[in-house]
């Protein structure tokens, strides 16, 4: 007997374990990218959609804090919904079980439970609201004991579902895979392809149409920015098979190898059972949209980056949970022992991360040299800030801070005192991402401040000193500042060499 804890206990253990992992963790390189790009609110921004973007500017304001903790809430809550509605989903389409161990498997998955579960990340909103969408609709697409839906009652219900898909849209470019894998499904099903012939789908296309209309303004008055820069990532370079099984790897690395494995086998149980079990088949097409596409992409030489995939990976964990509990009620022991084995493994992982998070010399412990230790990608900037604040004081004039990479100018921007702007200029060459387009990018001061982290390590890292000097600046080094794991910082003033008469 497979006996497992309830979904609300999954739930509650879920979420405390991702409010400790958001509290214990610095800013990841994108999550103080979001931070610090996201104010002031724009109606779109150069990387994603606005969703996450806003939630996190309207965060910071309301609370007057950027600490991680506040700044992530809003997302820990986003994947306790997202954990409820494959839940409902489940129950729904396989039984009480089935759904127990989705959710369990959800709650414990790499780039899912953890990481998109309790990160300043678009992945974090494009779950919620697609999940949902997916579970307002269920019942008219796939209806208990071929029960057939009153057309009047099902449009608030289409409504709805306009709203959570355009929430979806709102977060990101992955939701058009999971509405054209929702369509392949109506198209399929004889059962859900009479809704054609109703007001309700195509009220609902119309919502998610005015949802985008924003991300589309955006880019309209942008030449196009973010839609050329996405579309790009995506493009085709030389054909190989070696991106592709670096794609595969990677995604059996970020959904975890004691998970990946079953929901590979999951998948493929859904689609053999194809149109003869409509609930398999409604997962198996949504699922099937973003896992093809960017696994099918890197055969033109592009690898793109093994998270990808991840939002048609949540829609498979319904088909897994079924595919366990088949096995479970069968007699089979494995379901047992891999729940078990899964939920312990991901356990040690997480204490393992905290503790290399909270101890530096578990580097040392793990062969992990100071200067390539990536827990430094997680410290807080702040005290470039505090030296900031020093140095203005001592010369009674306002300091702006620069960076040269739109990475570490997420970084220094998320490190900005509660209540300030991160007025960070970003000197990044060709790649501003969207510090390239706020109020304070024009134009070029006369003089600034570089906060650079000090890499020796790197072979493709250059003194700002001798970068800035051939560039027509005056470089005078002015502070180092230790942001602890062995990384510094250096400040450097810039001042603008005047030109010849």
């Amino acid at each position: 007997m497979l006996r497992l804890p309830s979904i609300g206990t999954t739930l509650v253990i879920s979420t405390l374990m991702r409010l400790v992992l958001a509290t214990i963790m610095g800013y990841g390189v994108d999550e103080a990218y979001a931070v610090t790009v996201a104010r002031p609110l724009s109606l779109s921004y150069f990387d994603h959609p606005p969703l996450h973007f806003w939630i996190a500017g309207l965060m910071a304001t309301a609370a007057h804090s950027v600490a991680p903790t506040v700044e992530r809430l809003p997302f820990v809550l986003l994947f306790t919904l997202t954990l409820w509605a494959i839940g409902r989903l489940t129950t729904a389409a396989f039984g009480d079980l089935a759904a127990r161990i989705a959710v369990l498997a959800l709650a414990v998955s790499g780039v899912l439970g953890v990481v998109h579960g309790s990160s300043v990340l678009p992945d974090g909103p494009l779950l919620a609201c697609a999940s949902v969408g997916l579970l307002v609709l269920q019942p008219l697409l796939t209806p208990a004991n071929n029960a057939t839906p009153e057309v009047r009652d099902a449009l608030p219900r289409w409504l709805l579902a306009g709203v959570c898909f355009g929430g979806a849209v709102l977060s990101k470019y992955h939701a058009v895979l999971l509405l054209l894998g929702l369509l392949a499904f109506m198209l399929t099903n004889p059962s859900a392809r009479r809704w054609w012939r109703t007001p309700g789908p195509w009220a609902a296309l119309l919502v998610v149409l005015l949802a985008s209309a924003p991300v589309v303004w955006w880019n309209a008055t942008h030449h196009w920015a973010s839609f050329a820069f996405q579309g790009a990532r995506g493009a085709p370079r030389h054909p190989s098979v070696l991106p592709l099984l670096e794609s595969l790897t990677g995604q059996l690395l970020w959904l975890l190898p004691w998970i990946a494995p079953v929901l590979a086998m999951a998948l493929y149980n859904g689609v053999r059972r194809g149109r003869r079990s409509p609930a398999h088949w409604l997962f198996a097409c949504v699922a099937v949209g973003p896992i093809g596409v960017f696994t099918v992409l890197t055969l033109g030489g592009n690898r793109g980056l093994p998270h990808w995939q991840a939002p048609g990976w949540l829609f498979v964990f319904p088909l897994l949970g079924a595919f366990v509990a088949e096995a479970a009620e069968r007699g089979a022991s494995w379901p047992r022992r891999w729940m078990t084995g899964a939920v312990a493994a991901t356990a040690g992982v997480l204490v393992i991360l905290a503790g290399y998070v909270l101890q530096p010399t578990m580097a040392s412990a793990l062969s992990i040299t100071t200067e390539r230790d990536p827990a430094v990608d997680l410290l807080s900037w702040r005290p470039v800030w505090t030296a900031r604040d020093g140095a203005q004081l001592r010369q009674g004039l306002p300091i702006l801070l620069a960076a040269r990479s739109w990475i570490q100018a997420g970084q220094l921007g998320a490190g900005a005192p509660a209540g300030e702007a991160p007025m960070v200029r970003c000197l990044c060459g060709d790649d501003a991402r969207h510090f390239g387009f706020q109020p304070w990018a024009a134009g070029t001061p006369q003089e600034l401040w570089l906060a650079d982290r000090y890499r020796p390590d790197r072979v493709d890292w250059i003194n700002p000193g001798v970068e800035f000097t051939a560039m027509g600046w005056t470089v005078v080094p002015r502070d180092t500042i230790a942001l602890g794991h062995g990384a510094r910082v250096v400040l450097y003033q810039l001042t603008r060499s005047p030109r010849p008469p």
